[in-house]
């Protein structure tokens, strides 16, 4: 494997592992200052996505729904953290890409906004919408903080082109 693979493909780790993290703890205090499991929204939407979740008065906090439903975040966490560390990394290459590269986060943004919201359709009212939009707001803060931390020359060489443009 080149260095620079290696070098997006751990930063694209890492970034996923920040988000996916920060995410869980958002939700872990989210529910235990409503008096809840801390598990509870990972069960819930465990349930709904792989479990068939009919009832949503009868979530059970079980080892199956959790570890389903933050086994699929990981995953996804693990994935999007290496596709935007790549994006980042061609970013350095081709200034240009930058206009792209804020386009593609805010469509993954809205995205995921839909998709949880669909999923959280047959759970409505046990997964508040604003905590929705705050936990991917707080996935998008872990992953791109730490993306721009590694890059912090990115940052400052856009800001100097856009400087010299005016």
């Amino acid at each position: 494997m080149k260095p620079e693979r290696a070098q997006v493909f751990a930063q694209g780790l890492v970034a996923g592992l920040i988000a996916y993290a920060a995410v869980a703890v958002f939700f872990l205090l989210v529910n235990v200052v409503a008096g809840r499991s801390p598990f509870h929204t990972a069960a819930a939407l465990g349930e709904a996505l792989f479990y068939g979740l009919e009832d949503p008065t009868r979530i059970t906090i079980e080892p199956g729904p959790v570890l389903a439903y933050n086994g699929l975040h990981l995953i996804v966490s693990l994935l999007a953290g290496t596709i935007a560390a790549w994006l980042f990394f061609e970013t350095e290459r081709h200034h240009w890409l930058w206009y792209f590269v804020f386009f593609v986060f805010i469509a993954g943004f809205v995205f995921s906004l839909v998709f949880v919201g669909a999923v959280s359709v047959e759970i409505a009212g046990l997964v508040p919408w604003w905590s929705v939009a705050v936990a991917n707001v707080v996935w998008v803060v872990g992953l791109v903080s730490y993306l721009w931390y590694q890059h912090r020359g990115l940052v400052r060489e856009l800001m100097e082109e856009q400087e010299s443009a005016t």
